[in-house]
């Protein structure tokens, strides 16, 4: 085992280090410089386990957040931080903008502490410890050193707190992927399905949404989706992100997307209404990210006159 150290050595420190490196036969292990004794592992301190993930190693010192503080899915909604273990990918917001943080396989439940309530002018509210960090104009500032007035980062999007068809009772559109329900929208609001090839089609000038467009479609299983970019003669761009797929092209026609016409009618989407909160979130995301050149919206009061850019 090779361990590397960093100004003046903490025995008992070290002596931890060297205990739980050998526990799981790690071979390599640093102290920083700032180390001291820790719990369990010393804080500043790093082990390299090979076939190991250690809950302890992450520190015990760590800002935390109240059982009860809801959290935000991928697929918008908002649950309790406590059964977020499993449930599903974790939104998160870097630099403004939203992404996919990934699954939590399991949520460490810490011994009780003292925690501070920070009310948000917005009416929200954590519980969370004095030493947990939030992001202010003057940079990342614990909880416990905030005072009244200060400006707090929150996201633009908090989702939707889970309704009883969440948690177990009959609905028929639990089981939809929201990805799929957005993308749906988004077809609605620039997009097609073809009549003679088993096409659907999503329309963008922004390369960066045909991108995304893309991976979701992927994602939920079209690895044969492609983008084609074109120039028009105004110099304007195109994309056309295009799915070659029967089973999709059913699916969106089913749903209400007429095959071949730029114009669909209230009536053939009235089931979106039945749809769980978090999915007519989804699917009004999808409507809303499009730029709305197409299809024409006629005889429909449902999302009135769309026919907007975004």
């Amino acid at each position: 085992m090779e361990i590397k150290t960093f100004g003046p050595i903490d025995e008992r420190a070290y002596a931890q280090l060297v205990r739980c490196a050998e526990a799981g036969d790690a071979p390599y292990a640093v102290l920083c410089a700032d180390h001291h004794v820790g719990y369990s592992q010393p804080i500043g301190g790093a082990i390299g386990y090979r076939d190991y993930v250690s809950p302890s190693g992450v520190g015990f010192d760590i800002g935390c957040l109240a059982a009860g503080t809801l959290v935000t899915l991928v697929d918008g909604r908002r649950i309790p931080i406590e059964d977020v273990a499993m449930v599903g990918d974790l939104l998160g917001n870097h630099h403004g903008t939203h992404s996919n943080v990934g699954a939590t396989p399991v949520a460490i439940k810490k011994r009780a502490n003292r925690t501070v309530k920070l009310l948000l002018e917005n009416g929200d509210h954590l519980r969370l410890t004095h030493d947990h960090q939030l992001l202010t104009q003057a940079g990342w500032v614990e909880a416990g050193q905030l005072c009244a007035g200060d400006l707090v980062s929150v996201s633009s999007f908090i989702g939707v707190e889970p309704t009883p068809s969440h948690q177990g009772e009959s609905d028929n559109f639990s089981s939809l992927n929201y990805k799929l329900i957005k993308l749906f929208g988004y077809a609605i609001g620039d997009g097609h399905v073809t009549i003679r090839k088993n096409r659907v089609a999503f329309y963008t000038s922004r390369d960066d949404d045909a991108q995304t467009l893309l991976e979701d479609l992927h994602d939920l299983g079209y690895p044969n989706a492609n983008v084609h970019r074109r120039i028009r003669p105004n110099g304007s761009i195109e994309n056309q992100v295009y799915c070659n797929s029967s089973q999709l092209h059913t699916l969106f026609s089913s749903w209400g997307l007429a095959p071949g016409r730029s114009d669909w009618n209230h009536d053939s989407l009235k089931w979106l209404l039945e749809l769980p909160t978090h999915l007519k979130v989804a699917w009004l995301g999808g409507l809303f990210s499009a730029e709305m050149a197409a299809p024409l919206v006629h005889r429909s009061t449902l999302t009135g006159g769309s026919t907007m850019k975004q």
